[in-house]
């Protein structure tokens, strides 16, 4: 008999097409701030029904409203700087401190 997996599905689905075109337009002006809310939902609802006719018992909204997958992420976490100066170096450690509440400091990697 083949043995049973446990599998959790917990944060981010595949963004539908009409979703990722009305970002594009909000992004370049050419799309309301409501209306693009008003095609998260609708989008947001279906992730929903299609996650309760398959089964799961545990539902997610498909992070359909973040602006991309890892930006949480790149912005709390990662050191970088997009200027040509140096950031200030108490800053810096202050931010890898940080970091460190988070994840071992042997795991982070820091790039110019």
């Amino acid at each position: 008999m083949a043995e049973m997996y446990r599998a959790d599905h917990v944060g981010s689905l595949l963004r539908p097409e009409p979703l990722k075109e009305a970002r594009s337009a909000l992004n370049s002006g050419n799309l309301p701030a409501d209306e693009t809310r008003r095609l998260e939902d609708s989008a947001i609802l279906e992730a929903l029904e299609q996650q309760k006719r398959i089964g799961l018992e545990v539902f997610t909204d498909g992070e359909f409203r973040r602006p991309g997958f890892q930006n949480d992420m790149q912005d709390s976490v990662l050191v970088s700087s997009k200027e040509a100066a140096l950031e200030d170096q108490d800053e810096l450690l202050r931010r890898i401190d940080e970091a460190a509440k988070f994840f071992p400091i042997e795991n982070m990697a820091l790039s110019p």
